[in-house]
């Protein structure tokens, strides 16, 4: 009832642009439900928005890290520590966040855009993902944004990409 709600509201108010996010890996990890896979109902979803005339946008998760960051970056902070060795590295096995390259493609092809954060994130010359910029940590955990964390990064990714306003939903 709350998918039903969810794409009625977005059909009644003309809703252009949908952002799918999740954390993507969690649910393609699990079995199918009612022999429907993860990425068949992903498909379905997209099918169903683009429907009611909104366009999909799947956002692919952020870089996931292997330890809790705040805890670790207090500590190494406090003794005066370079943390960088234990942040997460890119790799072909994180590409799509579990979700198939032939899922990812064919979504494309229905007319999802799939935006892929994770160069943001990147430090390019060291080759790790950054669990702090700009003074500000990043995450709340191993794989969550905090919510200034979301706004240093994703906000300006987001708007860039979008051509609107996040916080307002207007075309600036």
């Amino acid at each position: 009832s709350w998918n039903e709600a969810a794409f009625e509201y977005i059909r009644d108010h003309k809703i252009p642009v949908v952002l799918l996010h999740s954390i993507w890996s969690s649910y393609a990890r699990s079995p199918d439900r009612n022999g429907v896979s993860f990425e068949q109902a992903l498909e379905e979803t997209v099918r169903s928005l683009l429907a009611i005339g909104s366009t999909p946008y799947l956002v692919l998760d952020v870089p996931g890290h292997s330890f809790h960051v705040p805890h670790v970056l207090s500590r190494y902070a406090v003794y005066g520590k370079d943390i960088s060795s234990h942040c997460a590295k890119p790799s072909a096995m994180s590409r799509y966040d579990g979700i198939s390259e032939a899922s990812i493609s064919k979504l494309r092809k229905m007319g999802a855009i799939i935006l892929d954060p994770k160069p943001e994130f990147l430090d390019p010359e060291r080759g790790f993902y950054v669990v702090e910029k700009d003074g500000l940590v990043l995450y709340r955990d191993v794989a969550h944004l905090t919510t200034r964390g979301a706004i240093h990064m994703l906000k300006p990714f987001l708007e860039e990409r979008l051509s609107f306003n996040v916080e307002t939903g207007r075309d600036d």
